[in-house]
């Protein structure tokens, strides 16, 4: 009886991975990563070989952990976090990065504050963001307000110069 119901589940099982690959065919995404990204991911290929571990959430935390101890800044492994997305992505593999492990690490790397340009109520749902998002908004944020400050200053500089040549003439 053990043999039938071993057959009986080996062939459920095959039916299974044929109408699950049936369906992965229409939703396949390349798995050919870009050079780009192997480069960026191999920090973290070497960092999981030389611990022994996968790729899973507690592992990405860790690295991050350990790039961070190793005096790397935040954009930096950022950018190792999105290649370790995409690698994820080209084999359709869930993704390790966004989860609640690896947030709670990059809690303790990305200080930011929530837009002073935004209302009381935008700003207590800043906490709510992943911190990943909180922190690509506040530097796009603050290359706005940098752009906007250059205007102002050049559109000032532009009005004082007919000032300046009236008073020679005058």
């Amino acid at each position: 009886m053990g043999d039938f119901t071993a057959t009986i589940n080996y062939a459920q099982q095959r039916e299974f991975d044929k109408n699950e690959a049936a369906i992965g065919v229409r939703y396949e995404l390349p798995q050919t990563p870009t050079a780009e990204v192997r480069n960026k991911v191999s920090g973290f290929v070497r960092y999981c070989e030389a611990n022994g571990v996968r790729a899973m959430p507690a592992v990405v935390a860790s690295y991050v952990d350990h790039l961070a101890g190793l005096g790397l800044n935040a954009e930096t492994i950022l950018n190792s976090l999105q290649a370790i997305e995409a690698l994820h992505d080209c084999f359709n593999c869930s993704n390790p990065v966004q989860t609640g492990a690896v947030n709670r690490v990059m809690e303790g790397l990305i200080k930011t504050e929530p837009p002073r340009s935004w209302p009381k109520a935008e700003k207590i749902m800043w906490a709510l963001l992943p911190p990943i998002i909180r922190d690509t908004i506040a530097r796009r944020e603050s290359e706005r307000d940098k752009w906007l400050r250059q205007q102002q200053n050049e559109a000032a500089a532009k009005c004082k110069q007919p000032n300046q040549k009236e008073n020679a003439n005058g």
